[in-house]
């Protein structure tokens, strides 16, 4: 996974003698979120000429450039999910000279009249070669334009620190952000649903919760009344119930059907009590009313799926979930584009004589329905695109392996392009990852609204043993994967190390510590269905050897049946369900232990020469040996420290077998 140099950057790399000279290009646009009117600017450390990507033209790179702080990349060893943004977010600082131009005005003031904060940066570096008279500065007509390396590229963040000498930029990496379409109309979306994000589901997910898109109305009462009265009674709220003048419609307090009619300044007119052969009784303030008799539609999830394979009601009786039958199914819209404007969904419909008939068997459980319906569904989620052969599965197949799922997230659900995906590590880790597959839901990630790459690429690196890196070539920046050669084996090897670390100034080397692997082996089955406690519900637990990773004896059909039969036990934010296996069923029920690995040595080596150092990348495993080492060891690169006022570089890793 080494760092991809130009024949000419290797060439300069393995020379002794080199002055660095840092350059930053500087985008500022009129409009930021468009980022139209666009006005590039170039800085340096000196006067130079030159033609910075290659397009033909010399650009001017002002001397205003005084400094570059020293630029870190860390990753964690073993992917965690609580350490997001590690492996994709980083920090630069440089400080700036607060130059005066023929006008008199200062060079902060006219970056900030061109929207400074949030302005498009790339630091890179052009190395020149002083023994062999290079110019260090002033006309480089020839060079071609792509001798330098990019080392950062994202947005300035602050602008702090000004005077009238100087002033410092903040910048931090791009990290896209993933949008996803709330729930947000009062007047027909269920009210505990109001705010909630739909359903983004990836692979084939069971159990999932689905939200009213419409439901008729739900309001609750604001006064006690007794079993016998017909008052107009107070209410917290008409919306969503027919308008004045509405005429009677029907409704639900508790399991008491009753005749109702909206009135004014949130009030109804109780007509009738013990509709439908229902038994009036008391009711106190608080309780829900729920209109029946109307037309509903569920979301099951935000955009089109690949199949919806069946769809449960809770059992207001027990909370157990019970198959809608094909009577009193709705329709099941694939591919719904009128329920939520401007929004492609997939939708379960149900007319209202459904919606009345499902009430009435929910009924007759005992049960107290005043919740309303709650509705799950089995679903095969995102599909491959039509016609695009990036993806490792075929056109309209399930987007469930994660390499796929990862070039999803960033192409279609980041805005980005196929190039953003380093092809090599992808395929690799196609290979290492072998059969397995990813099904989550994703869920309250982040916040209601949307949530970032790092943090989906934390979870999602955490479940896939694989880190998932944002790295920066010529072209742009791109994401690379590394993971185990041997995941399913419950074991992390790695590839053979690259190239030997010889030299350096100075080292320290910790001792040993322990680093947790997320294993997922736990699930409960052997349910007894007349306990009323979840808790209790469930007779046995399979669980993991705490000293091993896999468990004989348990066979994919009885795993798969178990999952049928109860579902799945998901996490907690997002539902990341994992199959490492399909032979062997290891994961097919999802479980969740933690197992330990022990990281021997972690070394800190200070000061290697860019002649080893400079093709280095994040995740690199390169072999070294300490003095007071009997022999080398192969280290794994977990820190990259560059310090552009010098030709050495500092770097962290921890052993490897």
């Amino acid at each position: 996974m080494s760092r991809t140099l130009s024949a000419r950057q290797t060439e300069l790399t393995e020379r002794r003698a080199l002055t660095p000279v840092p350059l930053l290009k500087l985008t500022t646009y009129t409009d930021r979120e468009a980022q139209t009117g666009g006005v590039d600017r170039y800085f340096s450390d000196r006067p130079l000429q030159y033609d910075y990507g290659n397009t033909g033209t010399l650009r001017d790179f002002a001397p205003d450039l005084l400094g570059v702080d020293p630029l870190e990349r860390l990753m964690v060893h073993l992917p965690r999910p609580d350490t997001p943004g590690d492996q994709v977010r980083r920090l630069a600082v440089v400080e700036m000279r607060n130059a005066i131009d023929a006008l008199g005005k200062y060079l902060i003031d006219e970056l900030r009249g061109e929207n400074l904060e949030g302005a498009v940066v790339e630091l890179a570096e052009l190395l020149v070669d002083r023994n062999a008279g290079e110019a260090l500065q002033g006309d480089r007509s020839d060079l071609v334009g792509d001798e330098h390396l990019v080392w950062f590229r994202g947005q300035v963040q602050l602008v702090s620190d000004t005077s009238e000498d100087a002033f410092t930029l903040t910048l931090r990496s791009i990290v896209p952000f993933i949008d996803a379409p709330i729930l947000n109309t009062p007047a027909t979306n269920d009210p505990k649903d109001l705010g909630v994000r739909l359903n983004q589901v990836y692979g084939e997910c069971k159990k999932v919760p689905c939200h009213g898109v419409e439901v008729g109305g739900q309001t609750t009462i604001a006064q006690r009344i007794n079993a016998t009265e017909t008052p107009v009674i107070d209410v917290t709220s008409t919306l969503g119930f027919p308008a004045v003048p509405s005429g009677f419609y029907e409704c639900f307090i508790a399991n008491e059907r009753v005749q109702l009619e909206t009135g004014s300044n949130n009030t109804m007119a109780l007509a009738q009590r013990g509709v439908g052969g229902t038994t009036a009784a008391a009711h106190a303030a608080g309780d829900v009313i729920i209109e029946v008799g109307v037309a509903a539609i569920f979301e099951v999830a935000g955009h089109e799926c690949n199949a919806v394979d069946a769809v449960y009601v809770v059992n207001p009786f027990n909370q157990e979930l019970v198959r809608i039958r094909s009577a009193l199914l709705g329709t099941v819209s694939l591919a719904d584009t009128t329920s939520i404007s401007g929004e492609t969904i997939t939708s379960v419909k149900f007319t209202d004589t459904q919606v009345d008939a499902l009430y009435q068997e929910l009924l007759t459980s005992g049960g107290n329905i005043s919740f309303g319906l709650r509705l799950f569904a089995d679903v095969k989620g995102y599909e491959v695109p039509a016609a695009d052969t990036n993806y490792d599965a075929a056109a309209g197949a399930l987007i469930e392996k994660l390499p796929d799922i990862i070039r999803h997230y960033i192409v279609e659900r980041a805005g980005g392009a196929h190039a953003d995906c380093d092809s090599t590590s992808w395929a690799a880790t196609l290979t290492d990852l072998g059969a397995n597959k990813h099904n989550f839901v994703e869920a309250e990630l982040g916040g209601r609204r949307s949530t970032t790459l790092e943090q989906v690429f934390a979870l999602l690196g955490w479940e896939g043993r694989t880190q998932i890196l944002q790295v920066e070539q010529t072209a742009g920046t791109v994401y690379k994967l590394l993971a185990a050669n041997n995941p399913s084996a419950g074991t992390y090897d790695w590839d053979a190390s690259l190239s030997t670390l010889e030299n350096y100034q100075d080292a320290t080397e910790q001792g040993d510590s322990l680093d947790n692997v997320f294993t997922r082996w736990r699930f409960a089955f052997d349910r007894n269905r007349s306990a009323l406690v979840i808790e209790e519900a469930f007779e046995a637990v399979l669980q993991c050897d705490p000293n091993a990773s896999d468990i004989a004896g348990i066979t994919t059909t009885e795993m798969s049946n178990a999952e049928k039969a109860f579902g799945r036990r998901d996490h907690a934010g997002v539902f990341l369900l994992t199959i490492s296996d399909e032979n062997t069923a290891e994961d097919v029920a999802g479980y969740y232990v933690v197992e330990s690995t022990r990281a021997k040595v972690i070394a800190h080596i200070v000061g290697v020469p860019w002649v080893e150092a400079y093709p280095i990348e994040i995740g690199d495993i390169r072999d070294a040996l300490l003095p007071w080492w009997p022999a080398s060891k192969d280290l794994r690169i977990t820190r990259y420290v560059k310090n552009w006022d010098t030709e050495l570089i500092d770097v962290s890793g921890v052993e490897v077998p």
